[in-house]
């Protein structure tokens, strides 16, 4: 069986899948075939090197893209990571150590043991990247090419693209967005820039200089990096195909450090063991800095000391997550320090305020009370030793800020005073507690933040509400091959059950977020597989189980757009979910006879002709392929299924009654075993 883990935008559906190899279908080309430009050569013997052991780790993914080539067996150190790979296929990434290692594609030889390999290469995988090697060039002079996947961060609004050109003897490629150029022209065996776009979807086209190659609809989901490898016969335009890998890639985070250790005049800060910022005085921050969010070691040394050969006065792991912004506050006595990491907020913020965090980095004091002007502010709860408040927006001006001992709902004795402080509209304010007395200048600090002008008429006790979370919507359609009763669950929480194969189940809320959906086992429970996807709000999505227990489940995932419908015809799509390789299947029509009659399943070694008066409704789709919708008058039609390489009937859907305003799915997949090709119908909800 080939895995597929393909995301497909066409105009009506997003499709994404749960594992790795199918391929879209493409749009037809220019008529011209791909000018033939470059000469390959078959590759010269290397010294492989001694393999690495290191506690960092790497990936790499493995595609076949020699269009002639033979099925492989992909071994890394002598150890096999990948069988039986075909053209088009993919694996997904396997991890390893970081360092040098040896790869060697071997040919599937049933009549030899051992057979030789076709290439044996070294191979770099550098600490924490991700590498996708491809076996290219063509049957008599194969290669292989590795290229890296960008795993830059990337802004919450924000994807990547870029592509491999992996067309044997192909001449260079450009990538356009509709009209936009993203690239430099790319020849053979090179990856492309990468560019950065906006979330998503987006039509991408593959240009040799005038000529428009293929398209591909790229559904650009939020800090993803998306690498497209393009690949084919340079003399058989209608062979192109876009394989696409997608990887969720890490956001940023803001940084800086505050010193507020009363009895250590300056300090040195180093970050993963580099340096991060130098003599930041008491009372003093360092510069915001923007680094990749995850999990990071502070240490801080005395300033000017050297931190090879002299211990840190403190060193703590905190998590930076994606989008915040922390101030990594150290306070206490030299020998009770802490590092206290203390969220502030850099947005945007309304004309006519600021923003304000209060901190207590005074050591031994109570918990203390804020109060602003003789009245308490909201959002500050009493504050202990080493706590900090959320966040809040105060309308800028002149102000006193109080800190008292807090005792039940009353104030106890003044800690601190803070008497004609102004504060400046479009600045975000951090106040930390540190007992000064009333004539000495309080510990404030603070930064420029932008403006948003848009919030302007808003009431000073207003704040803007968030975008309600409006659920996403899923159905299941049931396509297994060996007649499994399924149900799907978001992690354990069910969504819909006991759905037979055949059949589809109605639309039922999702939350919209990242979830992990599950497939089981209506009859014992028993994990099928899984997805994991981000579900947008408000946006109706189809997921199709199919494969079989036997040979493999599998997942594709449809976000629905624009289902077409209307008074006069009905509309429909053709749905190819067959596991098997180069199985395209085309649809026709005839006029029905009987209503409700039990389909056909013809033998594949004697398939019948067509009837003489079918007409084509839909062309050739590959395996993995959603076609565009079709429409028929209502009335009663049979449906044919057919074999496009032999122009036979494969399977026919015979007796349906097509009415007005509805939209159907023809859902067809053949048999790995029987190769029989099954198909059924299901009404969109």
């Amino acid at each position: 069986m080939r895995p597929l883990i393909q995301l497909l935008l066409f105009c009506l559906a997003v499709v994404l899948t749960a594992c790795g190899g199918s391929t879209p279908q493409q749009p037809e080309p220019d008529n011209a075939a791909i000018p033939t430009q470059v000469t390959l050569e078959a590759p010269t013997a290397t010294i492989l090197p001694t393999p690495t052991v290191s506690r960092e780790r790497g990936t790499l993914r493995i595609l076949h893209a020699v269009p002639d080539g033979p099925q492989i067996n992909v071994l890394l150190d002598e150890a096999e990571i990948a069988r039986q790979m075909r053209y088009t296929t993919y694996t997904q990434p396997t991890e390893t150590s970081a360092g040098e290692h040896t790869l060697s594609i071997v040919p599937v030889d049933t009549t030899n043991e051992n057979p030789q390999p076709l290439l044996t290469q070294a191979i770099t995988v550098a600490p924490n990247s991700a590498v996708i090697v491809v076996f290219t060039g063509t049957a008599d002079a194969p290669a292989l090419s590795v290229f890296p996947e960008n795993s830059e961060a990337l802004s919450p609004n924000e994807s990547r693209v870029s592509f491999i050109h992996a067309i044997p003897r192909g001449v260079d490629v450009t990538l356009y967005d509709s009209t936009t150029p993203l690239t430099d022209p790319v020849p053979f065996g090179q990856i492309s820039s990468a560019y950065n776009l906006p979330t998503g979807t987006h039509t991408l086209e593959f240009r040799a200089g005038d000529s428009l190659l293929t398209t591909f609809r790229l559904n650009a989901l939020p800090r993803t990096t998306t690498t497209l490898a393009l690949i084919g016969k340079a003399d058989d335009p209608t062979s192109l195909r876009v394989i696409e890998f997608a990887t969720r890639v890490p956001g940023q985070s803001q940084l800086r450090v505050v010193n507020a250790a009363p009895d250590l005049p300056a300090i040195d800060a180093y970050l993963n063991e580099s340096s991060f910022a130098q003599t930041i005085e008491s009372g003093g921050a360092s510069l915001w800095e923007t680094r990749v969010a995850g999990t990071y070691t502070l240490a801080l040394y005395p300033a000017g000391t050297n931190p090879a050969t002299d211990a840190p006065l403190l060193q703590e792991t905190f998590n930076a997550g994606e989008d915040q912004a922390l101030t990594l506050t150290l306070m206490g006595s030299a020998n009770a320090l802490r590092l206290i990491p203390v969220q502030e907020d850099l947005s945007p913020v309304r004309p006519g305020f600021a923003r304000i965090v209060f901190v207590n980095s005074l050591e031994g004091s109570p918990r203390s009370r804020i109060t602003i002007g003789g009245g308490t502010l909201e959002n500050a709860p009493p504050l202990g030793y080493g706590e900090a408040s959320t966040s809040a927006q105060i309308e800028a001006g002149t102000t006193s800020f109080y800190w008292n001992e807090a005792l039940d709902q009353l104030n106890g004795a003044r800690i601190e005073a803070a008497e004609n402080v102004t504060l400046e509209a479009g600045r975000a304010y951090l106040y930390l507690l540190t007992g000064v007395s009333v004539d000495a200048p309080p510990l404030i600090l603070s930064e420029p933040i932008p403006i948003n002008e848009q919030l302007a008429g808003l009431a000073v006790d207003v704040t803007p509400s968030a975008t309600p979370r409006v659920p996403a919507r899923a159905r299941l359609v049931n396509a297994l091959a060996d007649g499994v009763t399924a149900d799907l669950s978001v992690a354990v929480t069910p969504l819909v059950t006991g759905i037979p194969a055949g059949e589809g189940s109605a639309f039922v809320a999702v939350p919209a977020d990242l979830q992990i959906l599950n497939l089981t086992n209506s009859a014992d429970q028993a994990f099928l597989t899984s997805i994991e996807y981000e579900f947008r709000v408000g946006r109706d999505y189809t997921v199709y189980a199919y494969g079989s227990v036997t040979f493999g489940v599998e997942l594709l995932l449809v976000e629905e757009r624009d289902i077409p419908r209307d008074e006069a015809n009905a509309h429909f799509r053709l749905i190819n979910l067959s596991t098997t390789d180069e199985t395209p299947l085309a649809l026709g029509y005839t006029p029905g006879v009987v209503v409700g009659a039990e389909p056909i399943l013809e033998s594949p070694s004697a398939r019948p002709a067509l009837p003489a008066d079918t007409a084509l409704a839909i062309n050739d789709l590959l395996e993995g392929g959603i076609s565009a919708p079709a429409q028929l008058p209502v009335g009663t039609v049979d449906f044919q299924v057919i074999d496009p390489e032999t122009r036979t009937l494969a399977a026919s859907l015979r007796g349906v009654t097509l009415e007005a305003n509805r939209f159907y799915d023809i859902v067809v997949y053949e048999e790995v075993e029987s190769r029989l090709v099954r198909a059924f119908l299901v009404p969109y909800p």
